[in-house]
């Protein structure tokens, strides 16, 4: 009986994830199409079902139906990591990153094999900027999948736009000497601050 349920919570959760990303698909019509769903599974597997009304909230902006919908999901299931991880999403998708990271390494302690978890974690983990714990759940990503994770690549990738920009700047000096500006500007201090930033950005 549980199987249909969780199928149908993992396509709804997939949706939601989707319409966060595009918010100019979300409109009153698709919210209550959405809730609909949610209840239904709710009547089946109630901590999937709250678990689902959350995030809903959470597209609303909703934030404390949000957390109180998670509560009732964890009160119900408090070892499920999956619903821990839905919740971490939904609070840093409120820029709750802090409140959002304990979650997620509660959901990754419950389960080390989750992938979904770890991309949360790297997800959360980058935002929040912490280089050692991001360069940890990386290499734990890799040794899970026995593939460098996406961000890797998206790093990779500009490393070599950077690289290509410092290319064209070292060149156009060169030849148009009179471009260059003096090291004591404010503008010249600023272009500095904004490459290094770049720079130590990329270098994880």
């Amino acid at each position: 009986m549980l199987a249909q349920p969780c199928t149908k919570f993992d396509s709804l959760v997939d949706r939601l994830n989707e319409l966060a990303n595009h918010p100019e698909h979300i409109t009153d019509i698709v919210i209550m199409s959405l809730k609909k769903e949610a209840e239904k599974v709710k009547t089946i597997d109630p901590s999937h079902g709250f678990s689902l009304l959350a995030m809903i909230a959470c597209l609303e902006g909703k934030q404390a139906d949000m957390r109180n919908n998670h509560e009732k999901a964890l009160a119900l299931s408090p070892h499920d990591p999956i619903l821990w991880k839905n919740y971490a999403v939904s609070l840093a998708k409120c820029l709750c990153f802090e409140e959002a990271y304990e979650k997620a390494k509660q959901a990754y302690q419950l389960n080390h094999l989750e992938v979904s978890v770890l991309d949360t974690l790297i997800w959360i983990a980058n935002k929040l900027e912490l280089e050692d714990e991001l360069k940890h759940y990386l290499s734990e990503w890799e040794k899970l999948t026995g593939k460098p994770h996406p961000y890797i690549n998206f790093i990779e990738d500009n490393t070599d736009i950077l690289q290509t920009m410092l290319d064209d700047i070292e060149k156009d000096i060169k030849e148009n000497p009179s471009h260059i500006i003096s090291t004591d500007s404010e503008e010249f201090q600023q272009y500095f601050i904004l490459a290094e930033s770049l720079v130590e950005g990329i270098n994880v």
